[in-house]
Protein backbone atom coordinates (compact mmCIF):
# COMPACT_ATOMS: atom_id res chain seq x y z
CA UNK A 1 0.00 0.00 0.00
CA UNK A 2 0.94 3.67 -0.22
CA UNK A 3 1.92 3.99 3.46
CA UNK A 4 4.42 1.14 3.20
CA UNK A 5 5.81 2.56 -0.04
CA UNK A 6 6.16 6.04 1.52
CA UNK A 7 7.88 4.62 4.60
CA UNK A 8 10.40 2.70 2.50
CA UNK A 9 11.03 5.69 0.24
CA UNK A 10 11.48 7.97 3.24
CA UNK A 11 14.00 5.59 4.81
CA UNK A 12 15.80 5.24 1.47
CA UNK A 13 16.16 9.03 1.14
CA UNK A 14 17.41 9.11 4.72
CA UNK A 15 20.06 6.48 3.97
CA UNK A 16 21.45 8.57 1.08
CA UNK A 17 21.22 11.69 3.29
CA UNK A 18 18.63 13.43 1.13
CA UNK A 19 16.86 14.85 4.17
CA UNK A 20 14.72 17.34 2.24
CA UNK A 21 12.95 14.61 0.25
CA UNK A 22 12.90 12.28 3.25
CA UNK A 23 11.16 14.95 5.32
CA UNK A 24 8.71 15.77 2.52
CA UNK A 25 7.62 12.13 2.41
CA UNK A 26 7.71 11.78 6.20
CA UNK A 27 4.94 14.40 6.37
CA UNK A 28 2.65 12.03 4.44
CA UNK A 29 3.25 9.03 6.71
CA UNK A 30 0.95 8.00 9.55
CA UNK A 31 3.51 8.09 12.40
CA UNK A 32 1.28 6.43 14.99
CA UNK A 33 1.83 2.80 13.90
CA UNK A 34 5.50 2.34 13.18
CA UNK A 35 8.10 -0.03 14.57
CA UNK A 36 10.91 0.95 16.92
CA UNK A 37 13.66 0.95 14.27
CA UNK A 38 11.50 3.14 12.00
CA UNK A 39 11.04 5.72 14.76
CA UNK A 40 14.84 5.72 15.27
CA UNK A 41 15.50 6.36 11.59
CA UNK A 42 12.79 9.01 11.29
CA UNK A 43 14.17 10.76 14.35
CA UNK A 44 17.43 11.35 12.51
CA UNK A 45 15.53 13.00 9.64
CA UNK A 46 13.50 15.36 11.83
CA UNK A 47 16.62 16.32 13.81
CA UNK A 48 18.38 17.27 10.56
CA UNK A 49 15.37 19.40 9.63
CA UNK A 50 14.90 20.90 13.13
CA UNK A 51 11.28 19.73 13.10
CA UNK A 52 10.99 19.97 16.88
CA UNK A 53 7.27 19.19 17.15
CA UNK A 54 7.66 15.94 15.19
CA UNK A 55 10.80 15.17 17.20
CA UNK A 56 8.80 15.42 20.44
CA UNK A 57 6.24 12.96 19.06
CA UNK A 58 8.90 10.48 17.87
CA UNK A 59 10.88 10.60 21.11
CA UNK A 60 7.72 10.03 23.13
CA UNK A 61 7.10 6.93 20.98
CA UNK A 62 10.69 5.70 21.40
CA UNK A 63 10.49 6.14 25.17
CA UNK A 64 7.55 3.71 25.21
CA UNK A 65 9.84 0.99 23.79
CA UNK A 66 13.26 1.78 25.23
CA UNK A 67 14.58 0.11 28.41
CA UNK A 68 18.35 0.78 28.23
CA UNK A 69 19.01 3.48 30.90
CA UNK A 70 21.70 5.26 28.83
CA UNK A 71 19.50 5.46 25.75
CA UNK A 72 16.51 6.57 27.86
CA UNK A 73 18.60 9.37 29.39
CA UNK A 74 19.84 10.45 25.96
CA UNK A 75 16.28 10.47 24.58
CA UNK A 76 15.02 12.50 27.55
CA UNK A 77 17.80 15.05 27.03
CA UNK A 78 16.86 15.28 23.35
CA UNK A 79 13.22 15.70 24.36
CA UNK A 80 14.19 18.49 26.77
CA UNK A 81 16.14 20.18 23.99
CA UNK A 82 13.21 19.87 21.57
CA UNK A 83 10.79 21.47 24.07
CA UNK A 84 13.32 24.25 24.70
CA UNK A 85 13.73 24.82 20.95
CA UNK A 86 9.94 24.99 20.57
CA UNK A 87 9.85 27.61 23.37
CA UNK A 88 7.57 25.18 25.19
CA UNK A 89 8.71 26.26 28.63
CA UNK A 90 6.09 24.19 30.43
CA UNK A 91 7.26 21.01 28.67
CA UNK A 92 10.91 21.91 29.27
CA UNK A 93 10.25 22.54 32.97
CA UNK A 94 8.43 19.23 33.39
CA UNK A 95 11.25 17.24 31.79
CA UNK A 96 14.06 19.37 33.25
CA UNK A 97 12.83 19.01 36.84
CA UNK A 98 12.40 15.26 36.43
CA UNK A 99 15.87 14.86 34.89
CA UNK A 100 17.44 16.91 37.68
CA UNK A 101 15.72 14.71 40.28
CA UNK A 102 16.97 11.56 38.53
CA UNK A 103 20.49 12.68 37.58
CA UNK A 104 21.71 15.34 40.04
CA UNK A 105 23.51 12.84 42.27
CA UNK A 106 24.42 10.30 39.61
CA UNK A 107 27.45 10.13 37.35
CA UNK A 108 25.59 9.52 34.07
CA UNK A 109 26.03 13.16 32.99
CA UNK A 110 29.07 15.40 33.11
CA UNK A 111 29.01 18.25 35.67
CA UNK A 112 28.90 20.72 32.75
CA UNK A 113 25.84 19.01 31.26
CA UNK A 114 24.08 18.98 34.64
CA UNK A 115 24.77 22.68 35.03
CA UNK A 116 23.46 23.36 31.50
CA UNK A 117 20.30 21.37 32.26
CA UNK A 118 19.82 23.38 35.46
CA UNK A 119 20.43 26.67 33.59
CA UNK A 120 17.90 25.93 30.84
CA UNK A 121 15.31 24.69 33.35
CA UNK A 122 15.70 27.87 35.42
CA UNK A 123 15.46 30.02 32.29
CA UNK A 124 12.21 28.26 31.38
CA UNK A 125 10.80 29.10 34.82
CA UNK A 126 11.87 32.74 34.41
CA UNK A 127 10.37 33.06 30.92
CA UNK A 128 7.06 31.84 32.36
CA UNK A 129 7.31 34.53 35.05
CA UNK A 130 7.69 31.89 37.76
CA UNK A 131 10.50 33.47 39.80
CA UNK A 132 9.52 31.38 42.83
CA UNK A 133 9.90 28.16 40.81
CA UNK A 134 13.28 29.34 39.48
CA UNK A 135 14.45 30.11 43.01
CA UNK A 136 13.19 26.78 44.36
CA UNK A 137 14.99 24.73 41.70
CA UNK A 138 18.19 26.78 42.10
CA UNK A 139 18.03 26.40 45.87
CA UNK A 140 17.61 22.63 45.56
CA UNK A 141 20.38 22.12 42.97
CA UNK A 142 22.76 25.01 43.62
CA UNK A 143 25.53 22.45 44.18
CA UNK A 144 25.44 21.85 40.41
CA UNK A 145 26.50 25.46 39.82
CA UNK A 146 30.18 25.15 38.94
CA UNK A 147 31.06 27.78 36.34
CA UNK A 148 31.60 31.51 36.86
CA UNK A 149 29.28 32.17 33.89
CA UNK A 150 26.40 30.35 35.57
CA UNK A 151 27.00 32.14 38.86
CA UNK A 152 27.17 35.59 37.25
CA UNK A 153 24.21 35.22 34.90
CA UNK A 154 21.69 32.63 36.11
CA UNK A 155 22.35 32.42 39.84
CA UNK A 156 22.73 36.18 40.39
CA UNK A 157 19.62 36.90 38.29
CA UNK A 158 17.47 34.49 40.31
CA UNK A 159 18.66 35.96 43.63
CA UNK A 160 18.06 39.54 42.42
CA UNK A 161 14.53 38.65 41.29
CA UNK A 162 13.85 37.41 44.85
CA UNK A 163 15.45 40.58 46.34
CA UNK A 164 18.19 38.47 47.93
CA UNK A 165 20.92 41.00 47.25
CA UNK A 166 23.47 39.53 49.66
CA UNK A 167 23.08 36.08 48.05
CA UNK A 168 23.52 37.68 44.61
CA UNK A 169 26.71 39.36 45.81
CA UNK A 170 27.98 36.03 47.18
CA UNK A 171 27.41 34.49 43.73
CA UNK A 172 29.44 37.25 42.09
CA UNK A 173 32.27 36.85 44.60
CA UNK A 174 32.18 33.08 44.13
CA UNK A 175 32.41 33.55 40.35
CA UNK A 176 35.45 35.81 40.75
CA UNK A 177 37.13 33.25 43.02
CA UNK A 178 36.58 30.50 40.47
CA UNK A 179 37.79 32.65 37.58
CA UNK A 180 40.78 34.14 39.48
CA UNK A 181 41.75 36.51 36.65
CA UNK A 182 39.23 38.71 34.89
CA UNK A 183 39.47 40.58 31.61
CA UNK A 184 38.49 44.30 31.59
CA UNK A 185 35.15 43.56 29.87
CA UNK A 186 34.35 40.97 32.57
CA UNK A 187 34.99 43.61 35.25
CA UNK A 188 32.67 45.96 33.35
CA UNK A 189 29.98 43.28 33.17
CA UNK A 190 30.24 42.64 36.92
CA UNK A 191 30.08 46.38 37.57
CA UNK A 192 26.78 46.67 35.67
CA UNK A 193 25.39 43.67 37.55
CA UNK A 194 26.35 45.28 40.86
CA UNK A 195 24.62 48.53 39.89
Amino acid sequence: NNQTKDRLLCLLYSEVEDYDNAFRILNKIDLSRLKYFEYRQLLRIVQKKNAWDVEVFLIDKLLQYETDPKIVLNLKLQLFNAHTSLNDDLGAIKIGVKLLEEQANRSNMTPENKEALLAHTIQSFIRRGDDAGAFEILNKYQFLSISPEFKVSIETDVFLKKNLNSEALKSLVSAIKIKKRLFPEEYASLYFTLI
